[in-house]
């Protein structure tokens, strides 16, 4: 077992993904993805993305913490993976486009919706808690949407999310 942190579109989510590392408190490996963007530029390039994260993940069950543009990454990659995945927290949702939501939904389609929870900001600046609970209660009023009191983007919440994987 291993999990997988995805994080947010910029550079500053390093500073969250070593947050997580220390703090998590998991007993086996704990990995990250740094976007090739944090280094050279540009946009976010998913099929390199992709690569990086298939070699990560080899042929191990894995849990996922994806926050902001991880968030849908980590669909793609529960999609690829379904059988694979055991838990997923997905964190600071950031669009909730019908787009978005379809991708959601048949990403999740199969998955135990027992072994996903989102935690969102109540005033993230990207999307709102209850906006976002809306939304996902329309696709599984079963899946697990925490609200933390914030009016940021940041998710600072190992040990919530520590009490989810274990």
């Amino acid at each position: 077992m291993k999990t997988i942190i995805l994080p947010g579109f910029s550079v500053s989510n390093k500073e969250w993904i070593e947050s997580l590392k220390k703090n998590l408190g998991m007993s086996h490996l704990v990995e990250s993805i740094d976007w090739e963007h944090w280094k050279f530029g540009g946009g976010l390039k998913l099929k390199k993305e992709m690569e990086k994260i298939d070699k990560i993940i080899g042929k191990e069950r894995f849990n996922i913490i994806a926050k902001s543009v991880g968030t849908m990454i980590a669909l793609k990659v529960i999609d690829k993976y379904k059988k694979q995945v055991n838990k997923v927290i997905l964190c600071g949702i950031p669009t909730i486009s019908n787009k978005r939501l379809d991708m959601f939904k048949s990403s999740i389609k199969y998955f135990d919706h027992n072994n996903i929870i989102c935690f969102q900001n109540s005033l993230d600046p990207f999307v709102s808690f209850k906006d976002l609970k809306l939304k996902i209660n329309k696709i599984d009023n079963k899946i697990i949407i925490v609200e933390k009191i914030a009016k940021n983007h940041d998710y600072y919440y190992a040990e919530d999310f520590q009490k989810f994987l274990v």
